[in-house]
């Protein structure tokens, strides 16, 4: 018998098919990687827009609830000691801790914002107490929003330290700093500043320099919200939101607490421990 030749073109019909089959799934799978790309970033977009208004409406919601604080209830007395103030249950479920601490423990960094009188000390203080922080190896606290002074409550010594060695030079401010001390969360924080006045031995002058520098009541918040999903869940925290705000105490407006003034001046995003 004589062996038939095979068509030229079936030689080529699998390897054709292969390659076709190879092209088809190879494009296949850059379009589906493309749409799941674009899946990806329609989804981070609806994220962070829902974030952006559900942030926002929680500031609203804080701004709100703290105008209704009694003038004559010291705000941060009210709270536990971690600092926890109030659930807020929200529309879809979420429930946000509220956590407020004072926020004039951390040094002003910048002068913008202050007056110009006490722009020049301002400055000498950050750069003395970063100073004082670097020698003892102790992490600096600062911040770059808020009233210029230091609350006498919650401010470390090194920033005391700093505030009284640029404005009273000449003063031995040691029995004053071991004032601040012993009375950190133990004494009355406007019997504790006059005491750090007796020591010092200010006059008139130096009292006043003074009161610009170191406060008994903190006017600046610092406001901390964590995300859980449901009230009581064993859930983690979802996010963290945070941010200073300033309480202003009203006069004269009956039983309104605080005037307009109550307002945030930073929030942002802080991130999940």
């Amino acid at each position: 018998m004589t062996a038939r030749a095979c068509a030229p073109g079936r030689a080529f019909a699998l390897p054709v098919v292969l390659v076709v089959m190879l092209v088809v799934t190879s494009v296949a799978a850059i379009m589906l990687r493309q749409f799941t790309a674009q899946r990806l970033i329609a989804e981070r977009q609806l994220h962070g827009y829902q974030e952006h208004h559900a942030r926002y409406g929680i500031e609203e919601v804080l701004a709100s609830w703290i105008r209704t604080i009694p003038r004559n209830v010291q705000l941060l007395g009210t709270l536990g000691q971690d600092g926890h103030a109030v659930d807020l249950l929200l529309g879809d479920g979420t429930v946000g801790e509220v956590y407020l601490r004072d926020g004039q423990g951390a040094v002003l960094a910048v002068s913008e914002g202050v007056s110009p009188e006490d722009a020049p000390w301002v400055e000498r203080v950050a750069a003395v107490y970063q100073d004082l922080c670097a020698s003892s190896r102790a992490e600096p606290v600062l911040r770059e929003v808020g009233p210029a002074a230091l609350s006498i409550q919650s401010a470390p010594t090194e920033a005391f330290e700093a505030v009284f060695s640029v404005l009273f030079p000449d003063s031995d401010y040691a029995e004053a700093l071991a004032i601040i001390d012993a009375n950190r969360g133990a004494g009355e924080p406007g019997e504790t500043l006059r005491q750090v006045q007796t020591a010092l031995q200010l006059d008139g002058e130096g009292r006043q320099r003074l009161a610009r520098a170191v406060v008994a009541r903190p006017t600046l918040h610092f406001v901390e919200v964590r995300l859980r999903p449901s009230r009581g869940s064993r859930q983690g925290v979802m996010a963290r939101f945070g941010g200073y705000v300033l309480i202003e105490r009203g006069a004269g407006l009956g039983d309104d607490p605080w005037t307009s003034r109550s307002s945030f001046l930073t929030w942002n995003p802080i991130g999940v421990e």
